[in-house]
């Protein structure tokens, strides 16, 4: 009963007319992804701890090198990166020509080292494409990372909670991050994409998807009028699952139409997706790129890659 009434009221907000004139259905959502997926492998990504971690007790599948510890050195997983490349060729990606390491600076207690190694400036792959018969979702680009730790909560609620508790457990676990082009245009569309992407990667054994764990979801997602003016872009985090995707983004349509329609001068920011409550909950400003100051990571030498077709 509860869902039935958050529905319901979802369709009569959506549905308003602001001083009769404007409808809200006059504004297009402007969508884009950033997925990332946990590839299938045995170890981490730059060290030789296990990456099945699921029964573990917190803390104790880490190492000095996903722990970030000063003199420990990152030494790369091969096959992390083979499985990489065959998920770039699986969205028809064009590949680079070789391996190159970023570090990307935030400060956040999941971070052991204060900085995530990723890639930033040249990306494993560029110009893909999530498609079927359905849709057709372009991918600006994907990139090999590593996963920081993870957070819980003393009441379970980030909100209601004075401690957070820190498990590095998942730290440097391998992760690939698809990021699609702005051009999604609804909350349904979205939905798909991420499941199509993910059915392909579970083929190819690139992903487990009975992992819960193996795909979480970053939405970006402003409105357009027909006017062609944009509504200020929120960031949703860590959204679960492709059903999860399609309802946060959903309820950021109704919120931001809301925000438009009150007149307010909605800012750019990063929310929390509150699946228990259905809700998105704002967590700060958002940065911009030049905040994370990324930089080479010269630790990890640049790796050439060769094609089989070669």
């Amino acid at each position: 009963m509860v869902t039935v009434i958050k529905k319901f009221r979802r369709i009569i907000r959506i549905k308003f007319v602001e001083n009769g004139e404007m409808s809200m259905s006059d504004f297009t959502p402007v969508i884009g992804l950033e997925i990332h997926t946990q590839l299938e492998t045995s170890t981490k990504l730059f060290c030789s701890c296990s990456t099945n971690i699921q029964d573990k007790e917190p803390n104790t599948a880490t190492c000095p090198v996903c722990l970030g510890h000063p003199g420990s050195l990152p030494q790369i997983n091969e096959k992390a990166i083979e499985k990489a490349i065959v998920a770039a060729r699986a969205i028809e990606a064009d590949v680079a020509d070789s391996l190159v390491f970023d570090r990307k600076h935030y400060f956040y207690p999941d971070l052991p080292k204060n900085f995530q190694i990723t890639q930033h400036n040249k990306p494993i792959c560029s110009s893909g494409v999530i498609e079927n018969d359905d849709i057709s979702v372009p991918i600006r680009s994907a990139h090999i990372e590593e996963d920081p730790g993870s957070l819980s909560y003393e009441s379970g609620d980030l909100r209601k909670s004075s401690s957070s508790l820190v498990n590095y457990n998942r730290s440097g676990v391998p992760l690939m991050e698809f990021v699609t082009e702005p051009e999604i245009e609804s909350p349904e569309e979205a939905r798909e994409a991420v499941e199509l992407l993910v059915k392909r990667l579970d083929y190819l054994d690139i992903i487990d998807a009975t992992n819960s764990s193996s795909v979480r979801v970053d939405a970006n997602i402003s409105l357009r009028s027909d006017e062609g003016e944009t509504s200020s872009r929120a960031e949703v985090k860590n959204i679960g699952s492709p059903t999860e995707v399609e309802q946060a983004l959903m309820y950021e349509v109704t919120r931001q139409k809301d925000s438009i329609r009150r007149g307010e001068a909605d800012k750019q920011t990063t929310r929390h997706w509150d699946e228990s409550r259905g809700v998105t909950v704002e967590l700060r400003s958002k940065e911009s790129d030049s905040d994370y100051r990324h930089f080479r990571e010269y630790d990890i030498p640049e790796i050439q890659l060769y094609s089989l077709d070669e």
